[in-house]
């Protein structure tokens, strides 16, 4: 038996010699070389709707001077009367009792 006619062992012979030998070593492909991809967020519509808002929301000023100015004044004249009737139906309206 000629075990250097065999192709199988013809061909392991052509592997180990290519890996053992830097001449013919195979470099890496490019395509190792791609740079990792990039993370990405993708807002739905309802998200960007809530953005908006809450941006809005940011730029309002937190109290409505001309109204807080208004009831100081009327305040320091005596002349603010606190509608109880409307606060009631209020309260009634809105369940606050239980």
């Amino acid at each position: 038996m000629n075990v250097f006619n065999n192709p199988n062992i013809q061909r392991l012979s052509r592997i180990f010699r290519a890996e053992n030998d830097p001449a013919l070593k195979v470099k890496p492909s490019q395509a190792m070389d791609k740079p990792e991809p990039q993370d990405s967020v993708k807002l739905s519509g309802e998200a960007r709707l809530f953005a908006a808002f809450k941006q809005r929301f940011a730029e309002a000023p937190a109290v409505r001077r001309e109204k807080v100015d208004a009831l100081k004044k009327a305040i320091a004249e005596g002349t603010y009367r606190v509608p109880a009737e409307e606060i009631a139906e209020a309260i009634l309206r809105e369940g606050r009792l239980s």
